[in-house]
């Protein structure tokens, strides 16, 4: 009998406090990205879902309203139907968002070069190492990743934990 009580507190409070995760990471206010089920598929190698940004106007017990960019009134999403959401940290400063798109682009350009270059017959290599050839193909991409960072910063987000 005891096991039956702590099962029925257990599936009635878990709920509760997954609400209270959900509430207190989602005020009103706050622009959030949500990712819902859909029957088709947004970006190629993405799974069959839809992105929707807006800003919070209510929260409650089974949905999450929120008003969308340039439209009028709000739009309710059920709870349950939520697959994914972040929370909005704003825009990077362009310093911090060319150091992050620069360190990524160098990492790529420094794995393509190398493979690139294990790929290449020995006499075709030119008169680079592997070392110096990944070395200038990483400094290279740096760059472009920077200018790309500093000129087009992005928003930064932070997940936001279900419960579900």
């Amino acid at each position: 009998m005891k096991r039956v009580i702590t099962a029925l507190v257990l599936f009635t409070a878990v709920p509760g406090v997954a609400h209270g995760q959900f509430a207190s990471a989602v005020a009103e206010g706050v622009r959030v990205r949500v990712s819902i089920a859909d029957d088709y598929r947004q970006h190629t190698w993405e799974s069959r879902q839809a992105l929707i940004h807006g800003s919070v106007t209510r929260v409650t017990n089974d949905s999450l309203y929120l008003r969308l960019p340039n439209s009028a009134g709000t739009v309710g999403i059920d709870r349950l139907q939520i697959k994914k959401m972040a929370v909005s940290r704003g825009m990077q400063s362009p310093v911090e968002s060319a150091v992050v798109k620069g360190i990524g682009s160098a990492i790529g350009f420094a794995l393509s070069t190398f493979i690139r270059y294990e790929l290449t017959p020995k006499e075709d290599r030119g008169n680079y190492t592997a070392a110096e050839a990944t070395g200038i193909s990483a400094a290279f991409g740096f760059g472009v990743g920077a200018f790309v960072g500093a000129i087009w910063p992005t928003e930064k987000w932070k997940k936001v934990h279900l419960g579900n």
